[in-house]
C-alpha cells in the first residue's frame, strides 16, 4: 500500500500538484522503518503537527498509549499557508 501511495504521490508531484494527506496510519514516525515514515521521506512531505509542536509523538492519538499515529502530511510549499492545525488527544 505505502509503495503504491508513494508512487501515486510522486507522480502527482512531478505534475506540480501540491499534496495534503491526512489519516490514522497506525504507525509512528519515530520508527524509521514504518510505512508512514518512508512515505513522508520518499515524497519529501512535512508533518505539520511535528512542525508546529516540535515533536513526532505528542500529543498521543492512541487511547491506551503514548504514541501519535495520526498525521497530516503536506507539500513543503504549503507550510507557510498553514495558520492553525490541531486535533484532540485521547
Amino acid at each position: 500500500f505505502i509503495r503504491d501511495l508513494s508512487a501515486f504521490i510522486q507522480q502527482r508531484q512531478q505534475e506540480n500538484n501540491k499534496i495534503i494527506i491526512v489519516g490514522d496510519f497506525n504507525e509512528t514516525m519515530e520508527n524509521t522503518q514504518s510505512g508512514i515514515y518512508q512515505l513522508a521521506t520518499s515524497c519529501a512531505l512535512t508533518d505539520i503537527f511535528r512542525q508546529g509542536l516540535g515533536t513526532a509523538s505528542y500529543p498521543p492519538t492512541v487511547k491506551q498509549g503514548r504514541r501519535r499515529l495520526d498525521f497530516a502530511l503536506i507539500s513543503p510549499s504549503l507550510v507557510e499557508s498553514i495558520v492553525n492545525a490541531g486535533y484532540d488527544a485521547y
